[in-house]
């Protein structure tokens, strides 16, 4: 039965309940009486009743199913927070190669050391385990378990006579098993004069 039909139906109802009680002395057509309810004898599919149940499954499922990804993706940005190991690693690679392209090129070391060190990329290459250790203990980790925050602050060392390491602060984030810098300054290397 189509909604057309159903409210002519009522109204047919409502009209033959005023004309029977307007009849009556005691009744206005305001003041019908309360009853329970009127009741149309016609079958009521259940898709007009309630909403389709896989209407509702599908927001329950999907909803299950967004948390249960995100708690996925959570627990693999844990499980793949890098940890102080993996951090040298990343330091010293990355003050190795800054360190070989300050001081291999011309005007990078002073000119005694120039005279002494021949083959400078190999022998800063040789020290890569060093400056990792030597960077981690410099640094802070602050762990918040989906992800990490290093702070880096070295340099300022004597390393040769007229010749200091140069600062170096670097703040790196650590997630998902990678290393992204987010900010680092440098200062030249520059000579001491005694």
């Amino acid at each position: 039965m189509t909604a057309r039909a159903t409210t002519a139906r009522a109204r047919t109802a409502r009209s033959w309940l005023l004309r029977r009680f307007s009849a009556r002395p005691e009744f206005s057509p305001l003041q019908l009486p309360v009853t329970d309810s009127v009741r149309v004898h016609r079958p009521v599919p259940p898709s007009a009743a309630l909403p389709h149940r896989s209407t509702l499954g599908a927001v329950g499922i999907r909803s299950l199913f967004g948390l249960a990804v995100a708690a996925a993706v959570g627990l693999g940005l844990v499980a793949t927070n890098p940890d102080e190991e993996e951090f040298e690693r990343f330091a010293a690679d990355q003050i190795t190669h800054a360190a070989e392209q300050e001081l291999c090129h011309e005007g990078g070391l002073p000119m005694l050391a120039r005279l002494i060190v021949h083959d400078c990329p190999r022998l800063i290459a040789a020290q890569h385990d060093l400056l990792g250790r030597l960077a981690l203990a410099a640094t802070r980790r602050r762990n918040f378990g989906l992800l990490s925050l290093y702070r880096t602050d070295l340099g300022g060392q004597q390393l040769l006579p007229d010749w200091s390491i140069p600062r170096y602060s670097a703040i790196t984030l650590a997630a998902a098993g990678r290393f992204f810098i987010l900010r680092s300054n440098q200062a030249t290397a520059e000579p001491t004069v005694r």
